[in-house]
């Protein structure tokens, strides 16, 4: 989805491809197969082989509480992964130790970039899809989005070509 990240996705969907080079399919494959139990087995095997491996973590989050995208007709998709928002938000947010959090806030992380409001945004959308079974999320979900939105209201993502329009357009279809 973002070609300044997708270097380093790509990169760890391989590793993950190579550790189940003896399974059919990948779980990158599956995620877009729509088969999220399968991805989220191979997913937690890969995580306990590397527990450090942050992008398997945030891939997990995204396989339990699913992600936003628009279809090619460009009308918004809500793909609901396994459904389980709430513990899809604290694997990715939740616990400061060990959730993707960790990594996405590192002191290295610069704050503002396209990196960061990716993570804002995919802390928003955990938190926004758990409010819908648990209310005491929707505040979480709020706040997130007052973060993104509190430096320029957004104009900074704006600017930022095809990526941050896109990033723009979805908290605008999901505020």
């Amino acid at each position: 989805m973002f070609s300044s990240l997708s270097y380093r996705r790509c990169s760890v969907w391989s590793a993950i491809a190579l550790v189940f080079a003896s399974c059919r399919v990948s779980a990158p494959e599956l995620l877009k197969q729509h088969r999220f139990q399968e991805a989220y087995d191979l997913l937690i095997a890969a995580e306990e082989a590397n527990p450090a491996d942050w992008e398997v973590k945030r891939q997990i989050a995204r396989t339990l509480g699913g992600w936003f995208e628009f279809s090619e007709t460009g009308q918004p998709v809500r793909v609901l992964g396994l459904d389980k928002p709430i513990e899809a938000y604290r694997r990715f947010y939740g616990d400061p130790k060990i959730a993707y959090r960790v990594w996405a806030t590192r002191p290295e992380a610069e704050k503002y970039s396209l990196e960061w409001y990716q993570f804002i945004w995919e802390s928003f959308w955990f938190a926004k899809q758990a409010g819908k079974k648990d209310g005491k999320f929707k505040s979480i979900a709020a706040i997130f989005y007052r973060k993104a939105r509190s430096t320029d209201n957004f104009a900074w993502l704006r600017a930022k070509g095809v990526e941050g329009a896109e990033l723009y357009r979805f908290f605008q279809t999901n505020r």
